[in-house]
């Protein structure tokens, strides 16, 4: 499997990764064999947009679920907006306007999977107060403006992929502040958290994840393996 998250992630993680499809040029071509009718309903009457990142989506989630002998299963979301995939399955989707990715694991060895993509070219200074710790702002002003908007995508990215993956686990919300990302060498970040959520994710616990930077995106990704 080609993509960017086979190069973030364990080797028997199934990755399917896509530009964004549209989702009426596929219906009306006919080349719609890979759209469950059960999705199309879920976005009947949704934006353009959203229709296209929603149905890209699930076609690759689809894709990946197939490496696992499982067809035509369709992929719909609970009360959290959260893609219900297969019970043996765990899994993370992750958009941007442009680009799609989905991450699968069995759930004998994989408790969670958060990923997440976000362009450089999005983010502003002016979130820079929003987003970071105090911690994170001191690290931030070691850069150049321009590396700036890199790092401090990878910690808004960073914390995005950390917020799906507890959420799958704890269904509670989480806020930028309430972690505090640090960007290591060799294309590592560390997670800690300041907040308590249960057992696992307790305050000041850390966790590790892998970011990838390529054609101006930032690509995160963090797993936890069943104890």
């Amino acid at each position: 499997m080609t993509g960017y998250f086979p190069l973030i992630v364990p080797p028997d993680l199934i990755c399917e990764e896509s530009p964004i499809m549209s989702y009426s040029t596929l219906m009306e071509s006919g080349c719609n064999n890979e759209i469950h009718p059960k999705e199309s309903d879920l976005i009947s009457g949704e934006s353009t947009k959203r229709q296209n990142e929603f149905i890209t989506g699930r076609i690759c989630a689809r894709r990946a679920l197939k490496n696992l002998q499982i067809y035509n299963f369709p992929i719909l979301f609970n009360e959290h907006k959260l893609p219900l995939f297969p019970s043996t399955v765990k899994g993370s989707i992750a958009h941007t306007s442009s680009y799609c990715a989905v991450v699968l694991g069995l759930n004998f060895k994989y408790k969670s999977i958060g990923i997440d993509i976000e362009h450089i070219s999005k983010m502003k200074s002016r979130y820079f107060n929003t987003l970071c710790t105090n911690e994170e702002l001191l690290f931030l002003k070691k850069y150049s403006e321009q590396e700036q908007m890199e790092k401090a995508t990878i910690l808004f990215s960073a914390k995005e992929a950390f917020y799906k993956l507890q959420f799958q686990i704890t269904q509670k919300m989480l806020f930028f502040k309430d972690v505090c990302c640090s960007i290591l060498d060799d294309n590592t970040f560390s997670i800690r958290l300041y907040k308590q959520l249960d057992k696992q994710f307790y305050y000041n616990a850390t966790f590790a994840g892998l970011y990838y930077i390529s054609n101006e995106m930032i690509f995160t990704a963090l797993h936890l393996e069943v104890d």
